[in-house]
């Protein structure tokens, strides 16, 4: 059974089903990689991971639509992006690797098997970085469990006096849509749209947009039939109008039509209008602020879609914030003693969210409000926009915001909610024509009642043909042919129109559909060019770039052996000056150490000869005291034979200190020449460097342009 309303989840999954779901990303442990994954506006996040050869990602991703959205997306080729972000997890900077689009045609109601995709316009050239992705459908059980079997006018027809609403029967019947924006959000949450007015209950329902199609399907048809059941649906007779929902059901093709289910309500039933309006929260009693957003459902008021307030407010500890957009009104219709049963039973459970940009959505808690509160309030009576008497009841309250355990309160929350009673609803009852596929039939039309043709004057009769009443009766019975003959030439000249308008709109759309086609075909080309053109410029440089590659290479192996031959020789050098200057201060050592040896030994024979200086003066003195006594000749003779020894000596004596003079300028000499010669040494070493450095520099320079190109 093909069901519009049927619930599906568009799924990607980067689950680990190999050792890894990445590959070829450049090792960069200070960084994290995410990928972001954006659908009709709707973007989801995956949990960061760390940035390597092989990441690991284990996420799925998932947006709820139905079948009808599903198809719409297809003819419109929305498509699935994919964006892979390198994040520092200190600035929380994020920087773009690459990206990634998937074609919504090709994803079927099966898993699919894991393929690599490679990232387009990646910063990582040289690797060529691409993740292993997963597509899908999956149904939703629960609505595909909660949508009822539809009701068909013809076996099961409304009983007299009740109103026919096409909405489930097991909760009360919504009046109007809820007041809020119809833009996309997450897990098809809408946000709240800030109102004190409520819409007047004749109000027509919006009509659909239109969308161009890229394909002839059963749901085109089906959109086509709904539009032009929409355009002529005008019911002026009643007191409440609600949009209708069409459904094709198994036996359409037997039946030559379908009809949308409809819920009996009961003509007791009251028109209600329920506001919540969730002021603010307050005292935090976490260690860390939050970004806060308020969600809620209530089934009972007609729809199961959460209401969620957007965007998130920042609460820290100690602090009260409100919240913007928080203020919703629910019309429904249903009886006094259901409605007290359901406040009675069912609490509002209010879910407190702490929404972050790179993490997932994180529960902080609930808040119950029980709606029997609002029931034993005191009541106000006011007069409605049609004169008629309403009553209101309010009541604002602060409750607590209950975390993981049932005795811990994190935060505090303060909501006005006001409940009020319109009166009974105006029931009459409404009939909704059947819309048919193949072949389309046109609405009946509604057809003024018969007027009585005018009285034959009485005639007398002659027999039983003859008599007034048989004349009366013929005469009714062939103006209701006439009449019938007229509607069903009325019911074809309708058909006739109604198959002219959907073959004029299925001609319209095939050639808006042949133009978009052509127009892609045109873009196709045009990019297929370009993308020839890139890779043969990509394949050119890479050519260049591997030339140039192999002549760096080719220089470097040059200046290598260059370097390598040149640190040869130094190093030979330099041992050879290095064993030359060991030999020469070997021999400088030896000199100075015959030197000192002949110092001392003429320092000994200076003491010898000081000494025996003085023994000779002694003996000179004790023979002058003798030769006061001898003769004068052989005296004299004695003093000049000491006066000789004694030139002698001093002769030897500065020959000694002159010899003692030489060496020491000898040693001299040589300690110059070795600081000289160290000077030297430096000298070269520091000039070897120098030239080192130099090459390095120009091989760099020379290096640099090309790394530019």
């Amino acid at each position: 059974m093909l069901c519009t309303g049927l619930r599906m989840w568009l799924c990607v999954w980067l689950n680990p089903s190999h050792p890894s779901t990445g590959r070829h990303f450049p090792k960069s442990p200070s960084l994290q990689l995410v990928v972001q994954a954006s659908f009709n506006g709707e973007p989801l996040d995956t949990d960061p991971v760390d940035h390597r050869d092989q990441p690991l990602f284990n996420n799925e991703l998932a947006w709820e639509l139905d079948r009808r959205t599903l198809h719409q997306h297809r003819l419109q080729r929305t498509p699935i992006k994919l964006h892979c972000f390198a994040v520092d997890p200190i600035s929380k900077k994020r920087e773009s690797v690459g990206y990634i689009v998937l074609d919504l045609r090709s994803i079927q109601e099966v898993k699919q098997e894991p393929r690599w995709y490679p990232l387009l316009s990646s910063k990582y050239n040289k690797h060529k970085p691409s993740l292993l992705l997963s597509l899908g459908l999956e149904n939703d059980p629960k609505h595909r469990g909660a949508s009822p079997e539809p009701i068909r006018a013809k076996e099961a027809p409304p009983p007299q006096g009740q109103l026919i609403l096409p909405f489930n029967a097991s909760f009360s019947s919504p009046l109007y849509k809820k007041k809020r924006h119809s833009e996309p959000n997450k897990d098809d949450r809408g946000s709240l749209q800030p109102s004190d007015q409520r819409a007047h209950p004749n109000t027509p329902p919006p009509t659909p947009p239109v969308h161009s199609p890229s394909s002839h399907t059963e749901s085109e048809a089906e959109g086509l039939v709904e539009e032009l059941h929409h355009d002529q649906k005008q019911t002026t007779d009643t007191d409440v109008e609600v949009p209708a929902q069409l459904h094709f059901h198994p036996d359409a093709a037997t039946e030559g039509g379908v009809s949308a289910p409809k819920v009996f309500m009961s003509s007791t039933s009251h028109h209600f209008c329920f506001s919540l309006d969730l002021c603010s929260l307050r005292n935090l009693s976490l260690p860390h602020s939050i970004s806060a957003s308020l969600r809620y459902s209530y089934p009972f008021f007609g729809s199961s879609s959460p209401i969620m307030t957007s965007p998130p407010v920042e609460l820290q500890s100690n602090m009260e914030v409100s919240f913007p957009q928080s203020y919703c009104a629910f019309d429904f219709a249903t009886l006094p003693h259901q409605l007290q049963d359901t406040f009675n039973r069912v609490p509002l459970v209010v879910e407190v969210w702490h929404r972050d940009s790179t993490s997932r959505d994180q529960l902080i808690g609930r808040a119950s409000i029980q709606l029997s509160v609002l029931l034993s309030s005191e009541r106000f009576g006011f007069l409605g926009s049609t004169g008629e008497q309403g009553w209101r009841q309010s009541v604002q309250e602060q409750i607590p915001v209950v975390g993981a355990h049932p005795t811990e309160t994190v935060a505090e929350l303060r909501y006005t909610a006001t409940l009020e009673d319109l009166g009974l609803v105006n029931v009459k009852m409404t009939n909704n024509p059947p819309v048919h596929t193949q072949p389309p039939v046109p609405q009946p039309v509604s057809v003024e009642p018969p007027m009585v043709p005018p009285m034959v004057p009485p005639m007398v009769p002659q027999c039983s043909r003859d008599t007034l009443e048989y004349q009366t009766a013929l005469e009714l019975e062939l103006w209701k042919k006439e009449q019938e003959d007229l509607f069903d030439d009325q019911l074809r000249k309708k058909e006739r129109r109604h198959m002219e308008a959907l073959a004029e709109e299925w001609r319209r759309r095939d050639q808006e559909r042949e133009a978009v086609v052509n127009k892609k075909e045109v873009e196709y080309n045009r990019l297929e060019e370009q993308l020839q053109n890139t890779l043969a410029d990509l394949e050119r440089r890479e050519k260049h770039l591997v030339e140039a590659e192999l002549e760096t290479k080719r220089l470097q192996r040059e200046l290598r052996a260059e370097h390598v031959l040149a640190q040869r020789e130094l190093q030979e050098s330099s041992r050879r000056k290095q064993q030359e200057c060991d030999h020469r201060v070997a021999l400088e050592k030896d000199k100075v150490h015959m030197m000192e040896e002949e110092r001392a030994r003429l320092l000994q024979q200076i003491t010898d000869g000081v000494s025996r200086y003085k023994q000779l003066e002694k003996e000179f003195l004790l023979y002058r005291e003798q030769q006061n006594i001898r003769p004068e000749f052989r005296l004299q003779t004695e003093i000049n034979l000491l006066t000789l020894e004694k030139v002698e000596l001093e002769r030897k004596l500065e020959s000694t200190m002159k010899s003692k003079l030489h060496y020491k300028q000898q040693w001299g000499r040589a300690l110059k020449e070795l600081a000289h010669f160290k000077q030297v040494l430096v000298y070269v070493i520091y000039h070897f460097f120098t030239t080192l450095r130099l090459k390095r520099l120009k091989n760099s320079y020379s290096n640099e342009p090309q790394l530019i190109i």
